[in-house]
Formats: C-alpha cells, structure tokens, sequence
C-alpha cells in the first residue's frame, strides 16, 4: 500500500514552462474531441429513441406503406 508522505516525497522533474504549455495546449484538443464525441453520442441516442418509436409504435417503418397491419402486426 502506497502512503501519501511517500507519494508526496517523490522528486519528479518540473518541465520547462513552455512544455508544460504544449502539453495543455494538447491536452484541450483532446478535451474537445471528447466534447464533441459526447455530443455525438447524445444525438444518436436521441435518434434511437426516435426511430424505435416511429417504426415499433406508430409502425412506420421503412416502406410502411406496402404493408397491410392486421391486429398491430404488419
């Protein structure tokens, strides 16, 4: 098991302020990406939703309208 007073005495280099600059530069682009991925995601569960209710529920799915529903089933 790790104690924080060893963790806490470890010495690690400090990078230049100019890398440690890149590095957050990089880091915010990645942060975006997984923003929008997010975004994304939010959109095609929405989409989901939408199309199971469409085609399942209302039963207008593709090409509904070659198909005679008897008793809720096409």
């Amino acid at each position: 098991m790790l104690c924080s007073h060893y963790i806490l005495s470890i010495k690690l280099p400090k990078p230049l302020l100019e890398v440690q600059q890149k590095i957050g530069e990089i880091l915010s682009k990645y942060d975006l990406i997984l923003d929008n991925h997010e975004k994304q995601i939010e959109i095609f569960k929405k989409l989901k939703k939408s199309l199971f209710k469409e085609w399942f529920i209302k039963l207008r799915f593709p090409n509904y309208e070659n198909y005679t529903i008897r008793e809720g089933i096409p």
